[in-house]
């Protein structure tokens, strides 16, 4: 296998674990400060508390989604970065092996 391939795999590999991540551990938050910060906005623009209408629910459903994506977004960028570092490890352990069995040979 080549470098590229070792940087693939990795890459790939770390995404999905991300994203496994993300579905234990980020999804809660995710849909928490979303709609936190959409309240929080929303309050603000509207100059004081908020009263329960439709236009409202909509916008604090679409800061869920945002923040949820966001989050998803952050997990699967940070797992795929760690599994191309791990896929470049990966590469020059076998680069330095192959080196051996060929001074060997």
């Amino acid at each position: 296998m080549g470098k590229k391939d070792f940087l693939s795999m990795g890459s790939k590999i770390g995404g999905v674990i991300g994203a496994i991540a993300f579905i234990f551990i980020g999804l809660v938050p995710g849909f928490y400060f979303g709609s936190y910060a959409t309240l929080i906005i929303l309050s603000r623009l509207l100059g004081g508390p908020l009263k329960a209408s439709a236009v409202i629910n909509i916008l604090v459903a679409s800061g869920i989604i945002l923040g949820i994506t966001c989050t998803a977004t952050a997990f699967i960028v940070v797992g795929a970065i760690c599994g191309t570092v791990v896929g470049y490890v990966t590469s020059l352990i076998s680069e330095r092996e192959r080196g051996g069995e060929k001074a060997k040979a």
